[in-house]
């Protein structure tokens, strides 16, 4: 356009009128097109409403997306053949052998200064047992051998191979053993066992031998036993037991559910957590080194156990830790103890420093199971094993007492799976294409529209600078002009004053010379 002849504001408003007529938002285009007033008035009324929702509309699209929703996906596999569990055997009595009897004798006179319906009595013999120098370099002289607590086991109606038995020490219940745990006794890797069957008697099947001294029995009452099921990559004490009581077969049916969440910002789970050097946290750090799997609960505990042995120089021996610092349980030891976690505040200002140190999992997997119990053992059954010499029967209590005998089933119930995930409900596409059916709804746009406002902005940046180009053009032509005319001037000026002078002097030179042509006369 001819800058000349029109201002800024009207190339600009040329060229805005220009866009909206070939814009495919119709509704401006129509709003400049329309003629009669009422028509224009029609149109610009539904433009602003039309631009509202839509503005409204993609706001609320926005905002949902910027919530991080995730939908929930249930699936069931089904599998032939399913990894069976690890199973952790333990009796629930820490003290069962002869080297506790001994050891405990010094204590049974305590037991009256207990409540006897508290644990407190067992805690402190127990806590006793722990910082004894033996239990440093001995762990299992208080409780039950492989031999003697597991008197029968049968995995698919095929004996079980012992060697491929792990120990496991407990910090609550002492000596245990770990069937399917991928390591054998001597702690060399192995293959996991597989399960093709669901019927009762074709998973494992374990005969349990819980008998406990008498003398001992006034340290705890309980007579029984308790297996963990988890899996091969979960801690033991991260999930619940179920308890086995003598003269009884339990029967456990188990299910699986797997699980895989959203990583941040969809949840508060870290999908690094399996990588070992991840985080620079002792207490992650401890997990992944002692464990082959992590979990943030076992992270936080050992978190809490690093802070007390900081403070304390002792551990709580009602949380799990690997460490084999002595137990909280002298007065200097509780005062300490007590300093820090009988104040809710402190407390919590701990426990939220270990939830920072340990992140949350984004995957993992339970157990579901289902517990059944009937009763074992007759007086003719035991008769009937009393006559029997097979190698089985040396794993028996001296007696050979079915009051102390429990019999546990471990089977599927189903070789399937559940399979739970996430995934976002509002991914990034979902977004723009949300957005570009309402744009397109209430106001005909597109992305090429959007190109379209880039290429008008373009436009008036370079009419712009266009214009400035011309003003500063016009600008030093007048300066140039004025320039020339002030040197005009001065030319003038001086060439005048030259003139002047010349004239005055041929004034003078004549006047000379008339006067002197006087004198001669």
């Amino acid at each position: 356009m001819d800058l000349k002849k029109s201002s800024l504001k009207q190339v600009l408003m040329k060229r805005l009128r220009d866009f909206f007529n070939s814009s495919t938002n119709h509704g401006f285009s129509h709003m400049l097109k329309s003629d009669k007033r009422l028509l224009r008035t029609i149109w610009i009324a539904f433009t602003i409403l039309s631009t509202g929702l839509c503005a409204f509309m993609i706001n609320e699209k926005v905002m949902n997306f910027f919530k991080y929703e995730v939908t929930t996906k249930t699936r069931i596999i089904n599998q032939y053949k399913a990894n069976f569990p690890t199973i952790t055997i333990c009796n629930m009595n820490f003290f069962t052998s002869e080297f506790s009897v001994n050891f405990s004798k010094k204590f049974i006179k305590e037991k009256i200064v207990y409540n006897p319906f508290t644990i407190a009595s067992e805690y402190f013999i127990r806590s006793e047992a722990i910082n004894n120098v033996i239990h440093e370099r001995y762990k299992d002289v208080y409780g039950d051998s492989m031999n003697k607590l597991i008197a029968d086991c049968q995995f698919e109606l095929v004996s079980c191979n012992r060697s491929q038995i792990k120990f496991f020490y407990h910090p609550n219940y002492g000596n245990c053993y770990q069937y399917n745990s991928g390591f054998d006794g001597h702690g060399e890797k192995m293959d996991l066992k597989n399960l093709t069957m669901i019927d009762r008697v074709s998973g494992l099947r374990l005969v349990l031998n819980l008998s406990t001294p008498d003398t001992l029995k006034l340290i705890n009452p309980n007579i029984g036993g308790v297996v963990f099921i988890h899996n091969h990559t979960t801690y033991p004490l991260m999930v619940d037991g179920v308890t086995l009581a003598p003269k009884t077969e339990t029967n456990i049916a188990l299910s699986r559910t797997f699980f895989q969440l959203k990583e941040k910002p969809y949840s508060s789970c870290d999908k690094k957590t399996s990588d070992p050097n991840y985080l620079d946290s002792n207490a992650y750090r401890l997990v992944h080194n002692q464990t082959n799997g992590y979990a943030q609960t076992l992270c936080v505990y050992q978190c809490i156990q690093n802070f007390l042995m900081d403070k304390c120089k002792c551990i709580y021996f009602m949380i799990p830790s690997f460490s084999n610092l002595n137990t909280c349980f002298n007065s200097t030891n509780i005062e300490c103890f007590s300093k820090y976690f009988n104040n809710y505040n402190d407390f919590l200002f701990i426990y939220e420093k270990c939830f920072e140190e340990c992140p949350l999992e984004c995957s993992g997997m339970w157990f579901d199971k289902i517990v059944s119990f009937n009763h074992f053992s007759s007086s003719k059954y035991q008769e009937l094993f009393e006559n029997y010499n097979g190698t089985e029967k040396i794993y028996l209590n001296k007696n050979e007492s079915f009051d102390d005998i429990a019999i546990v089933n471990i089977y599927y119930r189903s070789l399937s799976y559940t399979q739970i995930s996430e995934n976002p409900t509002i991914e990034i596409v979902d977004l723009f294409s949300s957005v570009g059916g309402i744009g397109g709804l209430f106001l005909g746009i597109s992305v090429l529209t959007l190109v379209e406002f880039v290429e008008l902005l373009l436009i008036i940046l370079a009419e712009i600078k266009d214009y400035k180009k011309y003003i500063k053009a016009e600008l030093f032509k007048s300066q140039k002009s004025q320039s020339r005319l002030g040197l005009l001037m001065t030319w003038t000026f001086f060439r005048t004053l030259k003139t002047n002078f010349i004239k005055r002097q041929v004034s003078l030179h004549y006047s000379a010379s008339v006067e002197h042509c006087h004198n001669k006369d």
